[in-house]
């Protein structure tokens, strides 16, 4: 969520993060939470990546799509196509996925 808002209220503009808030407290998504080990895996991602700067965000989502086996993400953050599974899987950012396309 933090990562769509900060897309929206940049791109866009505030109303259209609060806009996206209000949809989701209106159930329109279910949102994953972070469980008993999500900590512990993202300090081992951001071991495994301590060449770049530490993103809670970006390590956040890595560690989210790890655990429920999804290999497409939405995320903002420059630099995320480093990031790889713990087998090694490149997660692919659909945003800059749908940005190479339109070249």
């Amino acid at each position: 969520m933090a990562e769509v808002c900060a897309l929206l209220a940049g791109r866009v503009g505030n109303p259209a993060a609060l806009d996206f808030l209000g949809w989701v407290q209106r159930g329109a998504i279910d949102i994953d939470g972070p469980q008993a080990g999500s900590l512990a895996e993202i300090l081992s991602i951001g071991q495994r990546f301590a060449d770049l700067p530490l993103d809670l965000a970006d390590a956040s989502v890595a560690e989210t799509a790890g655990r429920l086996g999804i290999d497409a993400v939405v995320s903002i953050g420059s630099d995320f196509d480093v990031y790889r599974s713990k087998a090694g899987k490149r997660l692919t950012n659909l945003l800059t996925a749908s940005a190479a396309r339109r070249r």
